[in-house]
């Protein structure tokens, strides 16, 4: 949990419950009755598949008791244990269909310049990287960022920022490092820090070794 004066981030997950409300599950048993041309005598399968049919079934006398008799034919269906079967089908076929696409989307290729916990980065080569502690004027550390041109980039950090940066500016010169060796429990943070300065160009990629994400 983030204290008051420290950054958070905020991730909502949706979950759809109404797939398991008894009027979402016979909603979706009627349509699933009507859908299966087996599931309903042939006499109430032809009625309903007419009745949807624009002018194919017009009124006339008689038509009362049909709808009568397709609406006690469905309800003879729609135990509870159709309307579960119902429920766990649709659940394994979702769940099919994300395992599907999450396939798809880890088998597409890398793009440039995405760092995950086994990426190598470093300082970039024509940077210099100070950081300062808090003191009497400032009550949290910043760092400084000032390229060869004299460009320079003054940022606020958090105290868990502090080991990271000092870890890649006390490595050897241009060498990398492997984020996951980077000092940070939390693996989130330390990508999105570096995913920051990678942005702002502070830092470097070695994008030729293969990474996984």
């Amino acid at each position: 949990r983030a204290l008051e004066e420290e950054g958070s981030l905020h991730i909502t997950v949706t979950i759809p419950s109404s797939d398991s409300s008894y009027g979402m599950m016979i909603q979706r048993g009627v349509g699933s009755l009507l859908r299966d041309p087996e599931s309903l005598p042939l006499n109430v399968d032809y009625f309903c598949r007419r009745s949807v049919h624009q002018g194919s079934l017009p009124f006339r006398v008689g038509v009362s008791e049909e709808i009568r008799e397709a609406l006690t034919a469905i309800r003879n269906k729609l135990s509870p244990e159709y309307l579960e079967a119902r429920l766990r089908e649709r659940v394994s076929r979702v769940n099919a269909q994300q395992e599907a696409a999450c396939q798809a989307c880890m088998a597409m290729p890398k793009p440039s310049g995405v760092i995950s916990d086994s990426s190598l980065v470093r300082i970039a080569y024509d940077v210099k990287c100070v950081v300062e502690r808090p003191n009497g004027e400032r009550n949290y550390p910043a760092a400084t960022f000032t390229r060869a041109t004299d460009e320079k980039l003054e940022v606020r950090i958090r105290p868990v920022d502090v080991e990271i940066l000092d870890s890649l500016t006390t490595a050897a010169p241009l060498a990398f490092v492997r984020v996951a060796d980077l000092p940070c429990r939390d693996v989130f943070e330390k990508i999105s820090v570096l995913s920051l300065l990678y942005d702002k160009g502070c830092i470097e990629l070695d994008d030729s070794e293969k990474v996984d994400l």
